[in-house]
């Protein structure tokens, strides 16, 4: 863990290249790092998707970003 506690919560953003497709899931940073989840995003990443990873000091997560990702109906 070098750029993030173990304890502290992050945010990841799974997005679909083609679909646009986009999953959120906040988790303990340790549990991101661990083996199944990092198995998970390879798998994500290897059918297509990218993989974002954000902190917010202040304890919410805000991805401005995020919000083009998105049209109309869709959601995270």
């Amino acid at each position: 863990m070098d750029l993030f506690d173990s304890a502290e919560n992050v945010a990841v953003v799974v997005r679909h290249r083609a679909t646009g497709k986009a999953i959120q899931r906040i988790a303990r940073a340790e549990t991101v790092a661990g083996p199944e989840f990092q198995t998970w995003l390879a798998n994500q990443n290897a059918a297509g998707s990218d993989v974002y990873v954000t902190w917010n000091g202040t304890g919410w997560f805000v991805l401005p970003f995020a919000a083009s990702w998105f049209g109309p109906g869709q959601a995270a």
